[in-house]
């Protein structure tokens, strides 16, 4: 299997790196904060999102928004940070009320998932990092491969468990079961 020449240590390591400090000073500096991620240490070009991309990420929201614990809450593109990252993922959960965050972004989440429309690549580099952020449960909604990949058991940076599974599949999620199934058949069908 081919690696990113980013995986290599040699290459990572002539990077020009910047902590989180210099990257939100940098950013308000150049005001190109919004178009960009850190991921430990460098800062990534986010993707333009397409509608077919905005509508899943609605639509998955909408669907657990009603299932989170009581003690958490879900968010949408907002930051979630870990060392040298500054990563704002498409849907989190949170435990903790918002109001434990006015003065500090989150730094783990219950569940993250990320939509991959074209940003396969670019959303799976991020899995280790949320593993050493302790991320419990990090998910990848495939559009294009119409799969969710479940990633589990966070540990040194990796995690233990992957699971794949079909739209059609019951995915298990806060003691419930959940399907994609409607929400990829309505991106299919046309006007």
């Amino acid at each position: 299997m081919a690696t990113s020449i980013l995986e290599s240590p040699e290459i990572r390591e002539q990077l020009f790196k910047l902590t989180r400090e210099q990257y939100l000073e940098v950013a308000e500096k150049y005001a190109f904060g919004k178009n960009t991620e850190l991921l430990e240490g460098m800062v990534l070009f986010k993707m333009p999102k397409s509608s077919i991309h905005n509508y899943f990420i609605d639509s998955i929201f909408k669907l657990l928004e009603k299932l989170i614990p009581s003690n958490s809450f879900i968010r949408s593109e907002k930051t979630i940070v870990y060392k040298d990252s500054e990563l704002e993922p498409d849907i989190s959960v949170v435990e903790g009320k918002v109001e434990d965050f006015v003065f500090e972004h989150p730094s783990a989440a219950l569940l993250i998932i990320e939509v991959a429309k074209s940003s396969y690549q670019y959303d799976l580099a991020k899995l280790s990092t949320y593993s050493k952020a302790n991320v419990k449960n990090f998910w990848i909604v495939d559009i294009s491969s119409n799969r969710i990949e479940i990633y589990t058991e966070p540990k040194d940076g990796e995690y233990l468990s992957k699971k794949i599974y079909s739209p059609t599949d019951l995915i298990p999620i806060f003691n419930q079961n959940i399907s994609f199934k409607e929400i990829f058949e309505a991106a299919t069908k046309k006007s």
